[in-house]
């Protein structure tokens, strides 16, 4: 357990309770530790409630494919994001006891590396599927049926909506800006394969490939 000083949260709280909102104890749970965090005056005061057991990345293979990374760079910091790709081609997404990891071997703080993972839409914060399915539904594709093709991924996935993971754990489909091939629309990507010309009509076909 240890506590964090506020000087600004005792107005805070006041603040709160003259509105109604709940200052009680909360939790919070990642992947691997789950936090009590309480209010108390003008301290807030977290507590490790709960670790699970967390198994390094980098050992073994990985570790010695990590340091031929780092001999292409000139400081460990700028293969901060080779070092999460490694993370997330492993494990599927990056948790914060694998940023916390990925830290101490590029002797950064914890939350450098969680400020990065938070900027770059490609890091997962959570799981996902086995198929991670990306629809380009920008302007030009969303007039050639983007839309279309994202309802027809969400049916036959079983994933319902955007960012779930289907109930078998294979897909998770989400929408993103532009894939960059606006003349062959719809563009799509399942994991690092990149399909164009994707109709709905087309979707059963495509997902045969990915099971």
């Amino acid at each position: 357990m240890f506590d964090v000083r506020c000087p600004m949260l005792d107005t805070s709280l006041r603040d709160h309770r003259a509105r109604g909102v709940d200052t009680e104890p909360f939790e919070y749970r990642t992947s691997n530790i789950e936090y009590r965090i309480s209010n108390i005056g003008h301290r807030a005061t977290i507590m490790n409630t709960h670790t699970a057991p967390y198994d390094p990345v980098f050992t073994g293979e990985t570790r010695q494919r990590l340091d031929r990374v780092l001999e292409r760079y000139p400081t460990k910091r700028a293969a901060l994001l080779p070092a999460l790709w490694m993370v997330q081609e492993t494990r599927g997404w990056i948790s914060d006891a694998a940023m916390t990891e990925v830290a101490e071997v590029l002797e950064l703080t914890p939350a450098y590396v969680k400020g990065v993972v938070t900027f770059y839409t490609m890091y997962h914060q959570h799981p996902v599927g086995k198929h991670f399915i990306q629809v380009c539904t920008t302007t030009p594709c969303n007039l050639c049926g983007a839309e279309e093709v994202v309802r027809a991924l969400l049916k036959h996935t079983g994933c319902r909506e955007l960012g779930a993971t289907s109930p078998d754990g294979k897909y998770t489909v989400t929408e993103v800006e532009c894939l960059g091939a606006c003349g062959f629309a719809t563009p799509i990507m399942v994991g690092e394969d990149f399909l164009e010309g994707v109709t709905a009509e087309k979707v059963p076909e495509v997902l045969k490939r990915y099971q």
